[in-house]
């Protein structure tokens, strides 16, 4: 239980100094009372709505992320939590199309508290497998899958429509669980599910698996799947379009559609992966002991993975090249032109540009000089472009770079910032002002207004509470409500933070961890010369 709040809570993409750790481990330590505690007898009724944050995904496309009431969640993991056994051992176990089926993790190192139990790498196998004397594939996903799952349908899944559609209580049925606390977590709506939480996800291949079987036993065992990515293979054109069919009536049986989009019937033999991945992992990059050489891969790696993205614009083709320049130690003789890269590729995917605050400082920790005026430009552009599209993303990451390189907000980018109203956004940007990277006289009316106790239970939750805790922003009355308030007092009065204040100087990013050992082996054997 503890893994899951403290690994499964908040979305993995948000900045780093947002985390649940304080909230698990408090959570966890001690028995919860109401409106935390769940009764079989009563129904229960704490109704909130989730913090939104607009994702910016590889490519151009995009996914609104939500983040659950700390109360809401609790009850929910609960539930799920209690039923991974029987979970695991009769529903997940069969009958093993997915490559997605969630497997507990119990490494430290390990981002989620559930993962995959396979992985992308494995799908051009699992192409291999099914397509072998097949003439055909299918390739189709469900339309808006998590926002459209129809939460009635997740104890149709578990139990039946019939069984679970009986008056026999709430507490009888862990799906009628599921249903009522997906509701009343999302002010009491039916349609969709929170993307983001790893209860989403296991409630997801809860609804999956079920289709799994259906479709195993109506369409055939050719075929596998990643969430709700499925691909089929066929004999015949005929048998193809029949499969289609019926795997769209299988869906509508839960109120799902497929989308038409992500649809194709075509013919075998095809590729078993995407051209350009293979391209820009087989193009050569050197270490820096080839200075002269480097500069010449590193720009021919800039030229082909624009050149690409201008012919898939919805592929992670940037994201995937900067990664790949991670892999190597850039020479100081070619890193003020890294830095220009990098730059760059952030100004053309706004996705790519955690990696690149990421690389950027363990560079600097190991004393490389940052270009801090041209990374200083690029935030504040991201800022200007991005904040009057709400996308919320963009700028947050944006913030957390102005605090990892203690870089002030120039004037026009400050006003801008401060007129979002999303949590996110507001605590990135108070934690920015109480290191003086924003005027202490800048207005914080909009985030203000949030600072009341109906704010706990609405789209600012976050912000109403962490405003408070923090001391960043007084209350709308002289009433401390933060601490009174039902289940957020608990958590007040345990020491709970969602946000870590001192994350900025602490931090060192898991994922570059090779590319620091790399650079610190090279310091060391610089200085005994």
């Amino acid at each position: 239980m503890k893994r899951l709040l403290s690994n499964g809570y908040f979305p993995a993409e948000l900045p780093p100094p947002f985390h649940t750790k304080t909230y698990a481990h408090f959570l966890t330590a001690n028995t919860p009372a109401a409106p935390f505690a769940l009764s079989n007898d009563r129904e229960p009724n704490y109704i909130s709505r989730p913090v939104s944050y607009n994702l910016a995904r590889a490519g151009t496309l995009r996914r609104q992320l939500d983040i659950p009431n700390p109360i809401n969640f609790f009850m929910l993991a609960s539930v799920i939590e209690a039923m991974w056994p029987a979970l695991t051992a009769k529903w997940y176990s069969k009958p093993g199309q997915a490559l997605s089926k969630p497997k507990k993790t119990t490494s430290g190192q390990a981002k989620r508290a559930y993962e995959w139990a396979g992985s992308f790498s494995d799908i051009p196998e699992h192409r291999a497998r099914i397509r072998a004397g097949m003439r055909y594939g299918l390739q189709t996903d469900i339309k808006g899958f998590y926002p459209s799952i129809y939460t009635h349908s997740i104890p149709w899944a578990l139990h039946g429509k019939e069984k679970s559609q009986e008056k026999i209580g709430w507490a009888k049925l862990r799906g009628n669980k599921i249903d009522r606390l997906l509701q009343i977590g999302q002010l009491k709506q039916t349609k969709g599910i929170p993307i983001g939480p790893d209860t989403s996800f296991l409630v997801a291949e809860m609804l999956l698996t079920k289709l799994d079987r259906q479709i195993v036993g109506e369409v055939g065992s050719r075929y596998f799947r990643y969430l709700d990515d499925f691909e089929f293979a066929f004999a015949t054109f005929n048998e193809a379009e029949k499969g289609l069919s019926r795997f769209q009536e299988i869906l509508g049986q839960f109120e799902l559609i497929a989308n038409e989009a992500k649809t194709c019937i075509f013919e075998l033999p095809a590729p078993l992966d995407g051209s350009w991945p293979r391209e820009i992992r087989n193009m050569a990059l050197t270490g820096s002991t080839k200075m002269a050489l480097q500069k010449t891969l590193l720009v021919d790696l800039f030229n082909r993975s624009v050149e690409l993205r201008l012919e898939c614009p919805d592929q992670g083709i940037i994201v995937y090249a900067v990664r790949k320049t991670a892999g190597f130690i850039v020479a100081q003789n070619n890193w003020r032109l890294y830095q220009q890269l990098l730059f760059q590729w952030a100004q053309a995917e706004p996705a790519v540009l955690p990696v690149v605050l990421d690389i950027l400082s363990t560079y600097r920790d190991a004393g490389y000089l940052i270009d801090l005026d041209g990374l200083s430009e690029l935030l504040h552009m991201t800022i200007q472009l991005h904040a009057l599209r709400g996308h919320t993303s963009e700028v947050a990451w944006a913030l957390w770079g102005h605090l990892l390189f203690d870089l002030p907000l120039q004037t026009s980018a400050s006003t801008t910032v401060r007129r979002i109203d999303n949590s996110i956004v507001a605590l990135l940007a108070l934690d920015a002002r109480a290191r003086k990277l924003v005027a202490k006289t800048a207005s914080i009316d909009v985030w203000k207004k949030h600072m009341s106790p109906d704010s706990l239970v609405g789209e600012q939750w976050l912000l109403a509470y962490e405003g408070r805790v923090k001391k960043w922003v007084p209350p709308l009355s002289t009433k401390e409500y933060v601490r009174t308030a039902p289940g957020f007092g608990v958590l007040a009065n345990g020491n709970v933070s969602f946000y870590d204040s001192t994350c900025a100087s602490t931090y060192r990013p898991k994922s570059m961890e090779l590319l620091r050992m790399r650079l610190k082996l090279i310091s060391e054997e610089a200085d005994e010369y």
